[in-house]
């Protein structure tokens, strides 16, 4: 292939329909447990309500619960992951050999979404109110909220 702009832009093409066609293999499954948040910043500040019991029946006059709000910060990070293709292998016509290889990487950058999401549930740390995340001792207020189990 004659390395000009017209072949280079037909070459990306090819390998962005690779790509695509890996990113669409990735299962949804972290989805199940996790909501996603679209972010066009830096950072991300979300408020948090504190639990307030949920519904109850309606009977008489209504019971106002007073809520306490919190936020909580989330810093986007970047990830990437770049491949250089030989010169040589362009000029020779083989860059097409390249093309399962960008399909890996297509499958991993949507996967990524599912390693963060079972990471963040096996490690999850502090929440927002300084406790561990899964506890047996955690309280809101004077109401416990246990969220940790063994067996």
């Amino acid at each position: 292939m004659i390395i000009n702009r017209s072949n280079l832009n037909c070459m990306f093409l090819g390998f962005q329909g690779n790509f695509s066609e890996g990113f669409a293999r990735v299962p949804d499954t972290w989805q199940k447990f996790s909501a996603v948040i679209n972010s066009g910043t830096a950072a991300n500040i979300y408020p948090f309500m504190e639990q307030f019991g949920g519904m109850k029946e309606w009977n008489g006059d209504r019971r106002i619960c007073n809520l306490a709000a919190q936020k909580m910060e989330v810093v986007n990070r970047d990830f990437e992951d770049t491949v250089a293709i030989p010169r040589n292998d362009i000029e020779d016509d083989q860059y097409g050999i390249y093309g399962t290889l960008i399909a890996q990487m297509g499958y991993n950058a949507g996967k990524i979404w599912q390693d963060l999401a079972v990471s963040a549930l096996l490690s999850p740390g502090k929440w927002i109110d300084g406790e561990d995340f899964f506890s047996t001792e955690r309280t809101y207020g004077s109401n416990a909220l246990v969220n940790h189990f063994t067996e």
